[in-house]
């Protein structure tokens, strides 16, 4: 077996006559031998943490060893061991002979046994480690929890069977016959799914981590990798000898086999890519027997089982073959398939065993290729057509065509590149490159080809001519965009680069290989899957457009560029006139207001308008009416220009422009600055025109800012709005009163960002985080309270409303917490206290009980209140309950049925402490959820188990105090006579021992967990409910702060270690021995002091310990 863990399966570890032997697993040299047993060692297993492994052998004992080879622990069996198996969660090792089964935790260091009906071959948990299987000699398959008890028995008909669990998905038991049968059964031991026939005896079965993969080992020396259905696909191995055993690597692709003559072998798969790409459309196989189609534009995904191993996937528009062993399965989409559907159907089976390099599909035939030839075949298995080229073929690419004449690209190792047409014998054309050709791809006009060779340099030629336009260096794959005639992309070097037309070659980091180019997309192949990249458009935009070339600029942005590069794209095309395109932008960006005025202005020109006005209208319609003034002042008279900046309602403009040559033609004085009542004036006429917009710019020039926001949020022009709350000034007390006009607009509008963003500007971080709270977007409310702090009494509480609304009920306590709000926090609190008690998961319950605990006494002061008393007595009772919780978890498993670990003694010492500190409480502060019959009948049930017959007959004579089913009620009278006529002797290892005095006490009588010597109080463990070597210390009289901060604490810290190497855990004991030594009581409980620090590191502990 492989050993996990520490050593990341760099080991494996062998068993036989020698013993036990490590191996290195990359080289097979032997590392180390341990004598292991007295005689044989017969099975072997590792720990799933890599902290242990244990060997069974011929001498009945099972010894479990460190990773350094010293054994830790042993126990035996009544015979020779047959099997081993860990389990993956917990690392409880199960172990087995003849005659009986045994479960070692290793946590009790001890193994619990069961006897069994008949010899044990093998052993298999569940990977959730709630049962495990044994599959027995005779034919049977037993089923049993993780304490051992037996919940279903399964019979089949054989002799010899091995078990192994599938996966942690399906938690299913593979189940191999030694006549070469393989079957499933689900957990209650049904079968799930067919049988599987073989064909012959098998030895061994191994599966791989993910369970899509497993190997077997058959009676005739080979081993065999087959599917998770169990289909056959490779053969791994053949040996002189069967296998006796199998083991894969963890998380890896390594198997190693131990042949029946001794001989060890590993043996690494490697899982090769089988893919095929045509454009959008992706085919790749899946557990090597299926078959996944995805369209990488939009994500969908189809998956397709073939049954057997697939070895090669052709794909071209509606078209998918899938080649397995003995046939090749063409899948496709009907004629009325909606774009982007991928319901394919098995339309002909080949049914050929064809032996060949590469496949390919087309509309109505399948291509193969050979070594030095081509071949097409119908979809009958009819041969129809060779092309014999002459040297191997490197490379071949499907580039399109009609039906029936579909074309394709051959590239050889001798440099030749033929360009074929399945409907023709000879190719096309051909032209001549000088080296091995890698990988080569046609344009979408096929016009240009692009050829990578063996030295890594990408030739990019125009078919008709062969003429060589452009190569470059640094290239192991190229592919064509299907959508832009002259973009190529092409990797290599740890680079991804575009060529577009003439302009420089774009370079950006990538890995992997270019396989497709299709819109603004590259699909590459990288670490064996597919991934859509994203080329960025936009500088190749704005070099087109630097050039003047339109056309192309607006094929780019089609491609897929973001809403800014429109906006570049549309501004460039309005200065240059070129207003179709500039109409197609806008109407792309869903700018009905742009494209109105766009289209005015065409029609304004196919009338006559002279090319200046044009172009200064163009600008105007831009925003940039400086640069409009100065094209119109250049050609038209005064007039004409006061007239059309006072349409467009630019007043300023117009007056700007206008005034130095004046209305008749001479120059006139510069006019004052308009005052308010002016400005009034020209506020009301310019509401009244259509041209909001012009009519806020106006207001602006005339200093009017919060007219000119209010304007502009009335009439909703937000795009204008935002640029002008952008240009004002936050620091100024002018602009920082129309910054707040704009974002209370926005707000009520329901544009949440634009507002978030001005109130951010403005540094307004309360009304930031009202309003993110009021959007409930919690993540930036919570980034400014951790930036604020004093925003804590505007968010916390309403984000811990809703995480209660969403039953995110320990966040909310956190936030309540952290706020100060104690009050609310405990509350949370008694909620998740009281749902835990409902679901019955009382460790949870304890857990959340303690806390409440801690936060009354986090409250206690050194001033001594009425106040501080009951919070150290809600503490004290909390305290008990979160005991009693604990303690009652187990009590409630074993009730109910659940699965636990719980040894008879732990539940006997749980229900003895549960009881205690029941009647210490009283019934006025019983616990919720809490049965004391259970505890009774717990108690009672485990004392009489255990021998403890005076403690089971006095929990009998309780029972019958209450009101009980008269069945129940007659067999605990029965149980309490028998527990009377029983000897009264209590078994020594279940009295409590007083580490103070060393008398051992009298469980009949430990009311007050108290020694009855010296009246000392028995501290336990809250794992198994024992008497722990721990006592209570107190401080001598007279001892000063600083004495008492130094040596108790280092005397605390001694008490938990001492605590830990007892259990090998900490757990509420500690916990226990910490609160008892920092709550120093004086002669008065109203003298106690608590250290809040402490507090911290306690609960902190606490939940760390419960959360494990």
């Amino acid at each position: 077996t492989y050993t996990p863990g520490v050593t990341d399966g760099t080991k494996f570890l062998a068993v036989g006559k020698i013993g036990v032997r490590a191996h290195n697993a990359a080289t097979g040299d032997s590392l180390r031998s341990l004598p292991a047993h007295k005689g044989d060692t017969r099975c072997l297993a590792c720990a799933p943490d890599g902290t242990a492994f244990a060997t069974g052998g011929g001498d009945s004992r099972v010894n479990i060893w460190t990773p350094e080879g010293e054994i830790a622990h042993t126990y035996s069996h009544r015979e020779a061991v047959t099997c081993l198996a860990y389990d993956r969660t917990t690392s409880h090792l199960a172990s087995a002979s003849g005659s009986d089964l045994a479960i070692w935790s290793p946590i009790t260091k001890s193994a619990t046994k069961h006897k069994v009906k008949a010899r044990v071959l093998f052993l298999a948990w569940s990977w959730s480690g709630s049962i495990f299987a044994l599959a027995q000699e005779g034919g049977c398959i037993s089923l049993r929890d993780s304490a051992g008890a037996e919940l279903k028995r399964t019979e089949v008909e054989t002799q010899e069977l091995m078990l192994h669990c599938r996966n942690k998905e399906d938690n299913e038991l593979a189940v191999l016959s030694s006549d070469g049968f393989l079957s499933f059964h689900d957990t209650s031991g049904k079968a799930a799914g067919k049988s599987v026939s073989l064909g012959r005896p098998a030895t061994a079965l191994a599966y791989f981590d993910s369970g899509e993969f497993m190997c077997i080992a058959y009676a005739d020396g080979r081993v065999m990798l087959h599917s998770r259905e169990g289909a056959p696909i490779v053969e791994v191995a053949e040996h002189n000898s069967p296998a006796s055993s199998l083991a894969v690597r963890t998380g890896g692709t390594h198997v190693a086999v131990a042949c029946q003559e001794g001989h060890l072998s590993v043996h690494q798969l490697t899982f090769a890519t089988v893919h095929g790409l045509f454009q959008d459309c992706y085919a790749f196989r899946e557990g090597m027997t299926g078959v996944v189609v995805q369209n990488m534009a939009t994500g969908g995904r189809a998956a397709i089982r073939c049954g057997a191993h697939v070895l090669k996937i052709a794909v071209y528009e509606r078209r998918l073959a899938v080649q397995l062993r003995a046939r090749v399965l063409v899948y496709g989409l009907p004629a009325d398939a909606a774009p982007g559907d991928l319901d394919m159907h098995v339309i002909a089976r080949v049914e050929r065993a064809f032996d060949c390099n590469l496949l390919m599909v087309a509309a109505h035939h399948l291509i193969l290729c050979q070594e030095r030839e081509l071949q097409l075949w119908t979809f009958q298995g009819e041969l129809e057509r060779e092309w014999s080229v002459g040297a191997p073929v490197r490379y071949v690419r499907m580039v399109g065509g009609p039906e029936g004449h579909e074309r394709l690209l051959a590239g050889l190792k001798d440099g030749t590149v033929l360009h074929i047409s399945i409907d023709r014998q000879e190719p096309m054309s051909q032209l001549r490159h000088s080296a091995p050709v890698r990988c080569l791809d046609m344009s979408a006009s096929s016009k240009m080809v692009a050829v990578v060779d063996e030295s890594s340099e990408v030739h990019v030629y125009e078919l008709a001519s062969g003429a060589l336009l452009w190569s470059a260096e640094g290239a192991t794959s190229a592919a064509w965009n299907t959508d832009f005639e002259d973009m190529l992309s092409y990797s290599g070097n740890g680079h991804l680069c575009t060529k577009t037309a003439d302009l420089p070659i774009q370079r950006q980091k990538f890995q992997g290989f270019v396989v497709g180019f299709s819109g603004s997309k590259v699909y590459c192949l990288h670490s064996l899957a597919m991934q859509a990249f994203e080329v960025p458009l936009l500088p190749t935009l704005q070099a087109f457009l630097d050039l003047g070339h339109f056309e192309k600029a607006y094929q780019v942005a089609c491609l897929g560029v973001t809403e800014s590069g429109w906006q570049l794209f549309a501004e460039a095309a309005v200065q240059a006139l070129r207003l179709d395109h500039a109409a197609a932008a806008y109407e792309r960006m869903h700018d009905p207001r742009k494209l109105h005025a766009v289209q005015r202005l065409n029609r304004q020109i196919s009338e006559g308008l002279s090319l200046p006005l044009a172009r200064a209208a163009a600008l105007s319609l831009l925003g940039k009416s400086q640069g409009d003034s100065q094209h119109v002042r250049a050609v038209e008279a005064p007039e004409r220009t006061m007239a059309k900046f006072s349409d467009e309602n630019l007043v300023e403009e117009a007056r700007a422009t206008a005034q130095p040559r004046g209305l008749n033609g001479t120059r006139l004085k510069q006019s004052a600055k308009p005052t308010q009542k002016q400005s009034s004036n020209q506020r009301s006429g310019l509401v009244q025109d259509s041209e909001h917009e012009t009519a806020a710019t106006a207001l602006l020039k005339a200093g009017d800012k919060l007219g000119a926001v209010d304007l502009l949020a009335e009439h909703g022009l937000w795009d204008r709005l935002l640029q002008v709350a952008a240009s004002l000034d936050a620091d100024s007390a002018g602009d920082r009163s129309a910054l707040q006009r704009a974002a209370a607009a926005f707000r009520s509008s329901d544009q949440a960002d634009t507002a978030l963003e001005l109130l951010n500007k403005l540094g307004d971080y309360k009304a930031v985080a009202e309003m993110a709270v009021e959007e409930q977007r919690w993540e930036e409310a919570l980034v400014l309270l951790r930036l604020h702090p004093d925003l804590k009494e505007t968010v916390p509480a309403p984000r811990a409303r809703n995480l209660l609304t969403t039953g995110c009920h320990e966040e909310a306590y956190t936030l309540y917490k952290d706020a100060g709000m104690l009050e609310e926090a405990g509350s949370v609190l008694q909620q998740l206290l009281t749902a835990a008690v409902k679901e019955g998961s009382f460790y949870d319950a304890a857990r959340h009980a303690l806390r409440v605990g801690l936060g009354a006494l986090a409250q206690v002061t050194d001033k001594i209140t009425s106040e501080m008393s009951k919070a150290l007595e809600s503490f004290q009772r909390h305290y008990s309950k979160a005991q009693i919780y604990c303690g009652y978890q187990l009590i409630h498993q074993a009730a109910t049925g659940a699965p636990h670990n719980a040894v008879p003694s732990t539940l006997f010492h749980a229900a003895h402490f549960v009881l205690t500190r029941l009647l210490q409480l009283g019934t006025a502060h019983m616990p919720a959820g809490v049965s004391m019959v259970a505890v009774l009948q717990c108690l009672a049930s485990q004392g009489a188990a255990l021998g403890a017959q005076n403690v089971a007959a006095a929990a009998h004579s309780q029972l019958l105090q209450y009101c009980l089913p008269g069945d129940q009620e007659e067999d605990i009278e029965v149980a309490a006579l028998l527990s009377r006529c029983k000897e009264c002797l209590l078994p020594e290892e279940l009295l409590p021992v007083c580490f103070r005095c060393g008398i051992s006490g009298d469980l009949q009588f430990m009311q007050d967990e108290q020694c009855l010597s010296c009246g000392a109080t028995y501290i336990r463990s809250m794992l198994t409910f024992e008497c722990l070597p721990l006592m209570e210390v107190f401080l001598e009289e007279g001892m000063s702060d600083e004495e008492a901060s130094i040596s108790p604490s280092r005397f605390s810290r001694c008490l938990v270690t001492r605590a830990v190497c007892i259990i090998d855990s900490i757990d509420l004991t500690c916990l226990h021995a910490n609160h008892r030594r920092h709550m120093s009581f004086g002669k008065h409980p109203a003298t106690c002091r608590w250290d809040k620090k402490h507090c911290r590191e306690t609960e902190r502990t606490l939940n760390s310990i419960l959360s494990r």
